[in-house]
């Protein structure tokens, strides 16, 4: 058994501080002998991805960037999906230079998402300039002819390797975790989760969800970490 669980949207909110005594208890349930390994699975970048794994004391990988990555915690070591080609981060290379010389000049109130090497966003807490970035993203994507999909949060666009979604990376991940897709749980909130919610055999989500995703998946009564925590609660019954 393997418990995944998103980070924006279900142990946290962007922006805002974390609620550090439910984290504590998510924490406290993954070291109860005999429950399932718990392991992120998360659109951030590895460093972000590494601090909320210490955070919660988790010894099973910390998948970043939807899975591109794998983060081997008791080994410290870095693990890429191999869809991750040369050709792939040439791709991606000429969205990011659109985003610095097109894209935030014209919308001013985002940002570039540092620190990803297999996919490139923005990132702002305005949800109509998140909007109006998506838009003229998929349009230049569209143009562009490359193998890569956009996705939207109500905080971030975000371009990918086509392949290289959360539902995509579950095989990669069964093969280093040695646990089978149909044996795993994931919970998640958004748009870039719905594929992994409809592959895992355990799929889970929060009550702040969006509809699409609870329309796949097993919406708890709490929303964001307390959701989490009743999910994970949940999955641990099950062995």
């Amino acid at each position: 058994m393997l418990f995944l669980a998103d980070v924006d949207g279900c142990l946290a909110e962007p922006y805002r501080p974390y609620n550090l005594d439910v984290l504590r208890r998510v924490a406290e349930a993954i070291r109860v002998p005999g429950h399932p390994p718990f392991a992120l699975l998360t659109g951030r970048a590895y460093g972000y991805a590494e601090a909320f794994a210490q955070l919660l004391g988790l010894t099973a990988p910390a998948f970043f960037e939807a899975g591109a990555g794998a983060f081997l915690l008791p080994e410290a070591r870095t693990v890429w999906h191999p869809a991750v080609t040369d050709d792939a981060l040439a791709a991606l290379d000429e969205v990011r230079r659109w985003f610095f010389a097109e894209l935030l000049p014209a919308v001013p109130g985002l940002v570039f998402d540092h620190g990803k090497r297999a996919q490139v966003g923005v990132i702002g807490p305005d949800v109509r300039q998140v909007q109006e970035a998506s838009a003229r993203t998929r349009r230049f994507v569209d143009d562009l002819g490359a193998p890569l999909t956009v996705f939207e949060t109500h905080v971030s666009v975000d371009v990918l390797v086509h392949g290289l979604t959360k539902g995509d990376a579950l095989d990669w991940i069964a093969e280093l975790t040695g646990t089978p897709v149909d044996r795993m749980a994931f919970i998640g909130d958004s748009e870039g989760d719905v594929g992994a919610l409809r592959c895992v055999g355990f799929p889970y989500a929060p009550a702040n969800a969006t509809a699409a995703v609870q329309a796949v998946a097993e919406t708890m009564p709490q929303p964001l970490a307390e959701g989490v925590l009743e999910a994970y609660v949940c999955y641990a019954k099950l062995r």
